[in-house]
């Protein structure tokens, strides 16, 4: 079981292509599935999707296409105004970040997450 013990606090390299997203107008540009295509990926990958599923699916939600967004250079999405996505974007249910290429990440020392902690300024946006 995963715990505190086995977490860690990282950075991006300087050279990640980071997508951060802010509003619902982004996904209009993003490559996205279809809810069938999402599922029949799920299902492909060893998960049990209930057949036919698609028709409980909101006609509103979003799933983007993260194997083609990877391809395409993207390292990581990021989502900083969950509010603002919470009937839109599918899969996603808080303010967070999807790694998808692991050589971007940088593990920081204890001292370098205290300094990094000093320079952050909050705002609202």
């Amino acid at each position: 079981m995963a715990g505190l013990a086995q977490s860690f606090c990282f950075t991006l390299s300087d050279s990640a292509n980071l997508l951060t997203l802010h509003s619902q107008e982004q996904l209009m540009d993003l490559p996205q599935l279809s809810p069938v295509d999402f599922y029949r990926r799920q299902s492909a990958a060893g998960l049990e999707i209930l057949p036919d599923i698609s028709c409980l699916i909101p006609e509103n939600w979003c799933f983007l296409d993260y194997e083609k967004m990877s391809a395409d250079g993207t390292d990581a999405i990021e989502i900083v105004n969950w509010p603002e996505f919470q009937e839109t974007l599918a899969t996603w249910d808080c303010n967070s970040i999807y790694i998808m290429n692991p050589d971007i990440i940088h593990e920081m020392t204890e001292k370098g997450f205290l300094n990094a902690r000093k320079k952050i300024r909050f705002s609202r946006h």
